[in-house]
């Protein structure tokens, strides 16, 4: 059984660009359905059935600051729920391009050092790495377990990953340059929120 979480929404997504610093801001609130042309006052054509409304959400943003390019998490609310990536140019602010990952992408995190994307997908217990050269997913890490992957973070330094999951209340940590799952660590309830000191 897939995991919902919660409530799913959709507002525009605002780049805010200062004149010395950048800051993306992703903003939820809801979807707007087009209306139909064949009804209102004069007009006796009953309403099509509409389908069900799919409402995209962003999930996650992240900055790779030594390329100026800016990541967007965003998933559908459909029987599938698969996500994509949203690639920014954080000069132009034009999307340059749209990546597909894995169900339910809930966080990213970039490297950049090696210019590579982390994509933790919720529903799948697995991380999409992307390489941030190509816009190319490169490969698909299987986390152990049934758990629902909800935060990463990335040490550039050492090339480490670490991935939090709530179902399960451990972190993984991955080795970056292979990406294999090295070690993990048991937490408390329910973890939701990572940082790392790169120092």
């Amino acid at each position: 059984m897939k995991a919902v979480k919660g409530f799913v929404s959709l507002f525009p997504m605002f780049v805010l660009m200062g004149a010395l610093l950048g800051v993306v801001v992703g903003c939820g609130g809801g979807a707007s359905l087009s209306s139909n042309p064949n009804s209102g006052p004069g007009t006796s054509q009953p309403a099509p059935a509409a389908p069900p409304p799919v409402v995209t959400a962003s999930e996650g943003i992240a900055v790779n600051p030594s390329s100026h390019m800016v990541y967007v998490v965003t998933y559908a609310s459909s029987k599938s729920e698969t996500g994509s990536v949203s690639v920014i140019n954080g000069t132009t602010n034009l999307v340059t391009a749209s990546i597909d990952v894995g169900d339910y992408p809930d966080a990213i995190a970039v490297n950049p050092v090696t210019n590579a994307v982390y994509v933790a997908n919720f529903n799948d217990s697995s991380v999409s790495v992307i390489d941030g050269n190509t816009n190319t997913v490169t490969a698909t890490i299987a986390l152990p377990g049934d758990g629902y992957p909800n935060a990463l973070a990335v040490n550039s330094k050492n090339n480490t990953v670490f991935v939090l999951n709530s179902d399960g209340d451990r972190m993984f940590i991955v080795n970056g340059t292979n990406n294999v799952v090295t070690q993990t660590i048991v937490l408390g309830f329910a973890p939701n929120s990572i940082a790392v000191n790169k120092t």
